[in-house]
């Protein structure tokens, strides 16, 4: 049987692997309590493009969101070299200055679950 390796909102029109991380490797209590399936907004306020990677610093929007475990919101774009997405929130939280100020955008997302045999669940 497959396992949720992390909780997101997905963005399907960006392409089903853009996402916003909600929880990785997600407690039974924290899968329990996710709202799968609802559709949900965010809002864009800043860009980052650095040698490392690039991505967008988003606010939840919606009441339905659980707390974001990294700390920082965000969606990556891509990432570059050995750089690991999972270091994206870190850096953004340790140096802010990289985050650059952006139009305010609202994306509509879904929030679901990926799983370890590579599918997108939504229920």
């Amino acid at each position: 049987m497959a396992r949720t390796i992390y909780t997101a909102v997905f963005f399907g029109y960006l392409g089903m692997e853009k996402h916003m991380t909600i929880s990785f490797r997600p407690s039974e209590d924290e899968i329990d309590a996710t709202p799968f399936g609802a559709h949900v907004a965010v809002r864009k306020v800043g860009e980052i493009a650095t040698d490392e990677f690039s991505a967008v610093a988003v606010e939840p929007l919606s009441d339905e969101i659980p707390e974001v475990k990294s700390g920082q919101p965000h969606i990556t774009f891509s990432t570059f070299g050995d750089f690991k997405p999972g270091d994206i929130a870190s850096r953004m939280i340790e140096d802010p200055s990289i985050i650059n100020p952006a139009r305010p955008d609202i994306f509509i997302g879904r929030i679901g679950r990926f799983m370890s045999d590579g599918s997108v669940q939504f229920e």
